[in-house]
């Protein structure tokens, strides 16, 4: 699965949110398959008294690929109420809505800026398996 995870990279176009996050929730999905199998595993070896295996690649892709959905729903999400305010029936806007939420996604996306910086400086640091690329 790691290899596939580099069309991440290649996830900037506003265009293809959508097909992004669909194949980003393909990938989570994957993910959840594999903690099935994880406990599967971890149950088995607690039965026959083994020495419980850890999967710290698994780990790491789940850092990796989740925050990454939440950013891209949260955009696909900005995007809809903007194409809504903009191109839509003027007279429905309603000035409070628009400024509440307008605040909630601009500190929203502040913390994400946040959080990937601090992770694209630790990736700097460290080498990690799954890596963001700065452009």
């Amino acid at each position: 699965m790691i290899p596939n995870l580099t069309i991440i990279d290649d996830m900037s176009e506003p265009e293809q949110f959508r097909h992004n996050y669909i194949l980003l929730q393909n990938f989570i999905r994957q993910l959840k398959t594999f903690d099935d199998y994880v406990q599967w595993i971890n149950k088995e070896e607690k039965l026959f008294k083994m020495a419980q295996t850890l999967y710290p690649k698994l780990e790491v892709m789940k850092g990796f690929i989740k925050p990454f959905a939440e950013l891209m729903k949260s955009c696909i999400e900005w995007m809809r109420y903007l194409n809504v305010w903009m191109y839509g029936p003027f007279e429905y806007l309603e000035p409070k809505f628009v400024e509440e939420t307008t605040d909630d996604f601009l500190k929203e996306f502040q913390k994400n800026q946040k959080y990937y910086r601090v992770k694209i400086r630790q990736d700097q640091i460290e080498n990690p398996i799954c890596m963001f690329r700065v452009s």
